[in-house]
């Protein structure tokens, strides 16, 4: 009998397909983000550790905070935030590059692996982003509202800490959103270069 006919190698076939197809599911959902379906934390800082272990050029590093998100939370209910996390994550997917990797970093918190920045362009990345996220229109019941985002950037290369990096650029956000609550709205985040200890 030609194995190719046989019902228990075919058999076989089609559970060693089935077990790929599982195993594939299961990587996705190690990697993704349960909600949104972009890359977690976990993903995210497996790729920034490889980047400061191999890359040969700079990379950036971009934090970004959805602001007032327990608000819409509170006077809309979870969904309306739901809707707003889902859309600036599209957003930020969209705005990126190929190489670049976009992770939600839990809650209301995104990060941005840039695999290449030039130094003029980081400022204008920050504010295109910012601007195309305000200008979202979200329909939440009767009310139409706009989302800010405070951002924070860190430039890394080879030989820089991770952890290093990461605290830069959150450090550099939170300064952003006081800013930001202090009325210094015209106010961008600070970008500063790091230097592996």
């Amino acid at each position: 009998m030609n194995k190719y006919t046989d019902p228990q190698y075919l058999a076989l076939l089609r559970e060693n397909e089935q077990l790929r197809e599982y195993i594939q599911t299961l990587e996705h959902n190690l990697n993704r983000d349960s909600f949104t379906q972009i890359y977690n934390r976990k993903y995210f800082m497996e790729n920034l550790e490889l980047k400061c272990r191999d890359s040969e050029q700079d990379f950036g590093l971009l934090f970004v905070d959805v602001d007032g998100l327990k608000m819409i939370n509170d006077q809309f209910g979870h969904a309306a935030g739901d809707e707003i996390l889902l859309q600036v994550a599209h957003m930020l997917c969209a705005a990126v590059g190929p190489n670049d990797l976009v992770a939600r970093m839990g809650g209301d918190e995104f990060a941005i692996l840039l695999d290449e920045v030039v130094s003029q362009n980081q400022e204008m990345l920050i504010k295109d982003m910012s601007d195309k996220i305000y200008n979202i229109d979200f329909q939440i019941g009767s009310s139409q509202l706009s989302v800010a985002v405070s951002t924070g950037m860190a430039i890394g290369k080879q030989g820089s800490v991770p952890t290093d990096i990461l605290a830069q650029a959150d450090s550099y956000m939170y300064r952003d959103k006081k800013l930001k609550a202090a009325g210094n709205d015209n106010m961008r985040s600070s970008i500063r270069e790091v230097i592996a200890i």
